[in-house]
């Protein structure tokens, strides 16, 4: 009899690799309510590499749960499923590899550290960007190979983290560490090594756990799951807008687990206002990325937490709405303060928009036409390379 195994894939290992291990059913990367909806197809084994986490609502704990409930082993490693590993161990997932295991004794704690930007699934996934644990692996392999100390290692590390997720590369992390006076020839020494071996943490790992797979041929278990039951209200909760059960007492949408996409969907379809409402989600969504690549991330999470059903009705509307627009403004002052020179590109499309380009222009012109001052193009030029150097 020939085992199905679901195995959720993205960018951590090309299809064609993975299919090279092993012969399974391969399926982008997990999002909230997949594994739910694979409890149908009674699988011998579900396996968790990739899961989407920004774009998509990640995949949930309680369909894990239920999963394994069934009766179905649930595998992780690598990404998200190393992640989930670590935290669902004790619940019976299984997970493999070594992310897994730093992951499970508190070495790694940041879900960033394994996350990447890729393309799409007709572009194979590709990563678009490098994985901060793959930078660690990397770093830990030069330093035991004699190229750099651990004190340089650890400052290559920091400069790594230092960067927002999407920026994460061995190109920008061996400029970072240029222009923070790195010795030269470790760098050289270092891009080499990259280039030659190309150490890849997260592919380690999604290999390990195909071989794994490939040699145990798991099966799911035909008797009830012996394990002490989940919290209770746990099999009944709605997930992609799909109600599974009532919970003991009145529902609620909030407390029934009601995702986001569904939220989303139905504001897109019924709300009038429906594009105001998302150009104001945009705004916060780009001041959130912002803010934590400036490291001033927890205050505008702490004006997001501002914003709850509970203290809107005790505070009232008007005093949380103004509240939160204050935070908001703080923040913007901020970050404009740390990043004016990149804003300058795009005044001028401001400045188009509310029709007063002509006039700055030749006010600008006027200015410095009058005080003679011959610095004027070199610092538009410097503004320009400086957006390139502070990215």
């Amino acid at each position: 009899m020939v085992n199905r195994i679901f195995i959720f894939l993205g960018p951590s290992l090309p299809l064609a690799q993975a299919r090279q291990v092993l012969d399974a059913t391969y399926l982008p990367p997990a999002s909230m309510g997949d594994v739910y909806h694979l409890i149908d197809e009674k699988p011998d084994a579900i396996a968790i590499i990739d899961g989407t986490f920004e774009t998509h609502p990640a995949v949930w704990h309680k369909e894990i749960l239920h999963a394994l409930s069934a009766g179905i082993p649930v595998f992780g490693a690598a990404s998200m499923g190393a992640l989930r590993a670590a935290e669902m161990d004790d619940f019976g997932m299984t997970g493999v590899g070594t992310i897994y295991r730093a992951f499970r004794d508190g070495e790694l704690t940041r879900d960033d550290e394994v996350a990447v930007i890729h393309a799409p699934a007709d572009c194979g996934h590709q990563p678009l960007s490098e994985a901060l644990v793959n930078i660690r692996h990397g770093l830990r392999l030069a330093r035991q190979r004699g190229m750099m100390s651990e004190a340089q290692e650890n400052e290559l590390v920091s400069l790594a983290a230092r960067r927002f997720y999407p920026e994460r590369a061995w190109p920008k992390l061996l400029d970072d560490a240029r222009r923070a006076g790195v010795d030269a020839n470790v760098l050289t020494a270092l891009r080499d090594f990259v280039q030659r071996e190309r150490p890849d943490a997260k592919r380690d790992d999604a290999l390990a756990l195909l071989r794994f797979l490939a040699v145990e041929r798991p099966t799911r278990s035909l008797e009830p799951s012996s394990r002490p039951p989940p919290a209770a209200g746990f099999g009944s909760f709605v997930l992609l807008g799909e109600h599974s059960g009532a919970f003991d007492g009145p529902w609620e949408p909030q407390r029934a687990g009601l995702g986001a996409d569904a939220l989303g969907t139905h504001v897109g379809r019924t709300q009038p206002d429906a594009t105001a409402l998302f150009r104001e989600a945009l705004r916060l969504h780009c001041l959130a990325q912002e803010a934590w690549r400036l490291g001033l991330a927890p205050n505008v999470f702490e004006a997001m937490r501002m914003v709850s059903p509970r203290r809107v009705a005790g505070a009232g509307a008007h005093e949380v709405r103004d509240e939160l627009a204050a935070r908001i403004l703080e923040l913007e002052d901020a970050m404009c303060t740390q990043r004016r020179s990149e804003l300058f590109p795009l005044l001028r499309s401001v400045l188009t928009l509310k029709g007063r380009l002509e006039e700055v222009e030749e006010d600008c012109a006027r200015r410095y036409a009058s005080e003679g001052n011959a610095t004027a193009q070199p610092q538009a030029t410097a503004s320009g390379s400086g957006r390139h150097t502070d990215a």
